[in-house]
């Protein structure tokens, strides 16, 4: 025996010799993180019937999964062997016996046998040796402690291990000034802070928008592309907490707290330009302009619109119906009222004869506020009921004045 050297192989140890052996370790997990991200799109597809939503979720989960087991790899591998080894009782001291052609650790009472030869990957580190080998078709790493070595047998080690890798003084730009590094961790913290508030902020500023611009319904879908107004915060948070995290200080959690607060504004900004089934329905007030000279009265700028069926009575003589609903509860209402009120083609719902009554396409409802209107394109006639065999294309129109509410019905008739 040429020299020995105790080390003590800590959980510690194990996580400084990710970077460079832990691929394997970020495979696995991505792997995982991966099914387990499959497996909850699947269940947001399933609950929604949004593809589209689903897919968002993947994606962006996905994309976080890849930067945080980048980020956290060495904590996380770090955290999983120290329980493993508190669990098993295992004892990390380590004893390497160094011949000419071979070296013998020993450990937990065994020992292996290895020559230098054998080592397929070699890396020198200011801390540690890192000697990695096959064993069975597996990858094995010896580690060895600098700071248990003597000169000598460092340069022993050079010599003999063929394709040493040297990483001596990789991190050149370590700061070391305590007082520094308070300081410049006081102001990450402060950039997590705004990048916390960047979501507030792209909320308020959506509000405002919305408010100045008289948006009180669904359309506010259209403004929330204003969030990535505020996505530089975040995004210049999570690119000083990487700088200064690869500069020795712990920044982990800034960066992650940043990335996501950049993910948020990113998801709620794609809302204005994503096809949903909630925009297809809610999001196109603009088609009641088409119904607007046949009102004969003017509507609202906005409102609450929704296309969809209603239960409808057996009728052999009315086809496809369609219906449209509007909401105007968060809009001044004033004067369309009173227009219909004024207006002789507007009928008040106690008023409506029984033969009109077969137009409509639903319970007849009638109440002091309510009023119907009947229109037959076809015949370009109001509130008249057709006394020709013949298929008519008919309107008929209820619209609530108490409760805010219009609801149109278009319908083919047939006589």
């Amino acid at each position: 025996m040429l020299y020995r050297c105790k080390n003590n192989i800590d959980s510690y140890e194990i996580g400084r010799m990710v970077p460079y052996f832990g691929k394997k370790f970020y495979f696995n997990f991505i792997v995982k993180s991966t099914i387990l991200n499959f497996l909850i799109s699947i269940i947001i597809f399933v609950c929604f019937q949004n593809i589209i939503d689903a897919v968002l979720f993947f994606t962006v989960f996905f994309i976080f999964n890849l930067i945080y087991y980048k980020v956290n790899l060495s904590n996380i591998v770090t955290k999983g062997v120290r329980t493993y080894l508190i669990k098993k009782k295992i004892n990390t001291a380590v004893e390497i016996e160094f011949y000419s052609t071979y070296l013998i650790q020993k450990k937990n009472d065994m020992s292996l046998k290895i020559n230098y030869d054998r080592f397929n990957k070699s890396i020198e580190t200011d801390t540690n040796f890192y000697l990695q080998y096959l064993e069975n078709r597996k990858e094995k790493i010896i580690i060895i402690q600098k700071n248990s070595c003597t000169l000598e047998l460092i340069q022993f080690i050079r010599k003999k291990v063929d394709n040493l890798e040297n990483h001596l003084c990789e991190k050149n730009g370590i700061i070391h000034n305590q007082k520094k590094s308070k300081m410049i961790k006081k102001i990450i913290w402060c950039l997590t802070g705004l990048s916390i508030l960047s979501i507030l902020g792209g909320l308020y500023t959506v509000a405002m928008y919305n408010e100045v611009n008289d948006i009180h319904n669904a359309s506010f879908i259209q403004s929330t592309w204003l969030f990535w107004l505020w996505l530089p915060l975040p995004i210049i948070s999570t690119v000083i907490s990487y700088i200064y995290q690869e500069r020795g200080i712990d920044c982990s959690k800034n960066m992650l707290i940043s990335f996501a607060a950049s993910i948020c504004l990113l998801i709620f900004g794609f809302f204005s330009i994503l096809p949903t089934s909630f925009d297809d329905q809610v999001n196109h007030y603009s088609i009641i302009k088409n119904y607007e000279s046949i009102m004969d009265v003017s509507v609202p700028s906005s409102g609450q619109l929704k296309l969809g069926t209603l239960e409808s009575f057996d009728y052999k003589n009315i086809s496809d119906l369609e219906i449209i609903t509007v909401n105007y509860e968060r809009e001044d209402t004033t004067a369309l009222a009173e227009d219909i009120m004024n207006n002789d083609n507007w009928i008040l719902s106690t008023e409506v004869s029984s033969e009109l009554k077969k137009l409509v396409p639903a319970v007849f409802s009638s109440h002091d506020d309510m009023y119907y209107l009947f229109y037959n394109s076809t015949l370009s006639q109001y509130n008249t009921v057709p006394d020709i065999a013949g298929d008519y294309q008919i309107y008929t129109m209820k619209y609530d004045i108490s409760k805010k509410n219009l609801i149109i019905y278009t319908f083919n008739y047939h006589l």
